[in-house]
């Protein structure tokens, strides 16, 4: 599927109106399908680039092996510059047509091929991704969808996004908003723990759809965590095996709500692309409220040379995914030793590996420190502090809440009394 003509006439309008060139970044070199014509626009954009006029000399002092008459020529095929927009349009419709029958003889040439069917669901969505033109807007289209979405918040009771299940968190946060969430802290401050802890009281407090993508942990062991913390049975006893009557109806209690749950947990997949895929899917079939994926560090399928462009790079496409999906997404990161060797161990943004990327991707961070972990004479036992490192839209700040070490959970800090 080509359109030779209109790729000509869509190059032509360079030459004929610097309006056009403006808008030269609507094109990608896959948008042509001769060899001359990806020259053509790769020259202009490089001219672009170095606040140099596109015009016929200039194209050709770029690419003097092409035969200057067929640049001249590109002129003729246009009758309005003024309507590159439309050309683009049409462009990007037939490359879409092209790319669909590629996908189509894909699949015909090898339909036995092993994960074939996630490969297709990955095409389409980067096919949806590229297709049409992308635009700036203006004040006037954006200002009333703002004040229609400040209106609508006025009129909710309560706070607007997933209640965490701890009432300060809530408060600061107004819920767990959409965005890219980080949760950092070291080996034993209880990261992954109260990532569960939101992830199970959403789900079954709040009837969200919650996806999980432990690349640590087994999907058992995730599901014995929340068993863990829906009974508040020690884990001891529950990985054991040793309960009396009274736990073990606990046990089946906590199992029966859990199951009714929309909690979806993998333990096999360990790319962006994959997850990605996943939570694409999911959305699309059952709806998805909230992502957890533990940790950032072990998710692959990064581009760079080093393990901190690697890094950069997935931290990236986490925070293009959470604008797709429009839910929070969490990604529990492993911080850096460096806190270690502070004398007040309290971790800081710029623990965080990679932490240039990172910092400026993410929406929101929540650093996890628990004092006795490091002090045996501490006089926070029983409590972790859930530092607000980062909050885009809020405040920042530290909340205090109560860990049960033996259960591997965390609560409101008024709810310790029961103890």
């Amino acid at each position: 599927m080509k359109n030779i003509d209109l790729e000509q006439t869509t190059l032509g309008c360079f030459l004929l109106d610097a309006a056009a060139v403006e808008e030269i970044e609507l094109l990608d070199e896959e948008d042509f399908t001769l060899e001359i014509h990806k020259q053509i626009l790769k020259a202009a954009k490089e001219l672009k680039t170095e606040d140099t006029a596109v015009d016929i000399n200039t194209l050709y002092s770029k690419i003097p092996k092409m035969d200057i008459s067929y640049i001249t020529g590109l002129v003729t095929c246009v009758s309005s510059p003024k309507n590159y927009t439309s050309y683009v349009k049409e462009l990007k419709k037939v490359t879409r047509q092209r790319k669909l029958i590629q996908l189509a003889r894909k699949i015909e040439d090898d339909p036995s091929r092993e994960n074939l069917i996630d490969e297709v669901e990955l095409d389409i969505y980067n096919l949806r991704e590229s297709s049409g033109v992308k635009q700036i807007h203006d004040s006037k289209e954006l200002m009333f969808k703002v004040l229609d979405e400040i209106e609508e918040r006025g009129r909710i009771e309560g706070i607007k996004g997933l209640d965490t299940g701890f009432e300060k968190v809530n408060e600061v946060l107004d819920g767990l908003q959409p965005g890219y969430v980080l949760i950092g802290g070291r080996p034993g401050m209880g990261k992954t723990s109260i990532a569960l802890d939101m992830a199970r009281h959403t789900a079954i407090r709040e009837k969200s759809n919650v996806a999980i993508f432990s690349l640590e942990m087994t999907k058992e062991q995730i599901l014995k965590r929340m068993l863990i913390q829906e009974t508040l049975i020690p884990s001891e006893k529950i990985y054991k095996g040793k309960l009396n009557s009274d736990e073990w109806a606990k046990v089946h209690e906590a199992a029966n709500v859990i199951y009714n749950s929309n909690i979806h947990i993998t333990d096999d997949v360990y790319t962006i692309t994959e997850i990605r895929s996943k939570c694409l899917k999911l959305k699309r079939t059952k709806g998805l409220d909230l992502v957890i994926i533990d940790y950032l560090q072990l998710v692959q399928d990064g581009e760079g040379n080093t393990e901190n462009e690697q890094l950069a790079s997935i931290s990236k496409r986490i925070m293009q995914l959470w604008k797709k999906l429009e839910c929070p997404v969490i990604a529990i990161a492993q911080l850096s030793r460096s806190c270690e060797a502070r004398a007040d161990k309290r971790p800081l943004m710029s623990d965080f590996r990679g932490s240039g990327q990172l910092e400026q991707d993410t929406n929101l961070a929540i650093l996890m420190y628990r004092d006795e972990y490091y002090n045996a004479d501490s006089k926070e036992k029983g409590i972790a502090e859930a530092i607000i490192a980062k909050n885009r839209f809020g405040p920042t700040g530290t909340i205090k809440v109560g860990f049960l070490n033996e259960m591997t959970r965390f609560l409101d800090l008024k709810k310790m009394a029961w103890r």
